[in-house]
């Protein structure tokens, strides 16, 4: 698999994960504020949303946090050279003529 493609899964992942998380934290934001758990917690009735009550929801954020958390590493460890290159490239003058990639020196 070409680095391209690799990037873009990554990202698509990542991008996956953190939708997941947003929606799953607006839910239980707006729709299943603290106290609605019920089950035995004698603050009230369970509500539920879509069949899934709030530890339901907040299972399934909790697992998309992690796999975003991965992710990010993941896309962290692939763009590493850019980012170690990234003080040279700010630290040059306007103007200054930059290498085409990053490190290029450096695989000679």
């Amino acid at each position: 698999m070409r680095r391209v493609q690799l990037n873009a899964i990554i990202n698509i992942i990542g991008f996956v994960a953190f939708a997941v998380l947003a929606v799953t934290g607006l839910v239980e934001l707006v729709f299943l504020p603290p106290g609605t758990g019920g089950l035995g917690s004698g603050r009230g009735p369970s509500v539920t949303m879509l069949g899934m009550g709030r530890h339901g929801w907040g299972d399934l954020h909790n697992v998309a946090g992690i796999v975003f958390l991965g992710i990010v590493g993941l896309h962290l460890i692939l763009h590493w050279r850019w980012i170690k290159c990234l003080p040279k490239l700010l630290a040059s003058r306007p103007g200054s003529k930059l290498p085409e990639r990053c490190g290029a020196e450096e695989r000679t």
